[in-house]
């Protein structure tokens, strides 16, 4: 099945995956076997849905209420009865990653790959074909975009954490871009791309 520019989508567990530090929070609490509350556990930064991953409970149990400062029930049980059990928890979950400025940085990507090739704006099908032969690449690359501009929104100084990973995607991004007039439409055949996990 082809592949248009609306289809491409940058990957939310390839975002994940660059910056866990960020996307996924830790925390501890203690659970009982046989129920799904959680006590002594510090529940401020966290919201209903939030999946997590603990080996108290079964894959992809998510929070299902926050029920006080210090407790909060998942939606399911846990099989484990213990004190300070560790949870990792999915602040952003794989979809809201992958909306991420999606629609901001797409439509700067599409002049992006335009501009490329042509200075006329109507290559809609243009960027189809290549869309077509490249979606690993253009979602790579999509992704870095929506990561720069994550970074750049929540500003810090130079040198810092934030300040540094929006130096460090820009540059992906740029690098990436800089390919754009070497992808391949369907008549030629794509080119060959490794994600990069920094």
């Amino acid at each position: 099945m082809s592949k248009a520019w609306s289809d491409i989508e940058a990957s939310g567990s390839f975002m994940r995956a660059t910056n866990e530090d960020v996307f996924n929070s830790y925390v501890s609490g203690t659970t009982t076997s046989g129920t799904a509350v959680v006590s002594s556990v510090d529940t401020e930064n966290y919201i209903a849905a939030m999946v997590t991953n603990s080996i108290a409970f079964a894959a992809d149990t998510a929070i299902l209420s926050i029920d006080s400062a210090t407790q909060l029930t998942m939606s399911a049980n846990s099989s484990l009865t213990a004190d300070r059990v560790e949870f990792e928890i999915e602040v952003r979950t794989d979809a809201n990653l992958s909306a991420l400025y999606k629609t901001e940085a797409k439509e700067i990507m599409y002049i992006d790959i335009v501009s490329a090739y042509s200075n006329d704006p109507d290559q809609s099908d243009l960027v189809d074909d290549i869309s077509d032969t490249n979606e690993d690449y253009l979602e790579m690359t999509l992704a870095y975009l929506q990561l720069a501009m994550y970074y750049r929104s929540n500003p810090d100084a130079e040198g810092s954490t934030n300040w540094t990973r929006e130096q460090r995607y820009t540059k992906l991004y740029n690098n990436a871009k800089d390919n754009f007039r070497t992808l391949k439409t369907s008549t030629s055949g794509a080119i060959t791309t490794g994600r990069i996990i920094i």
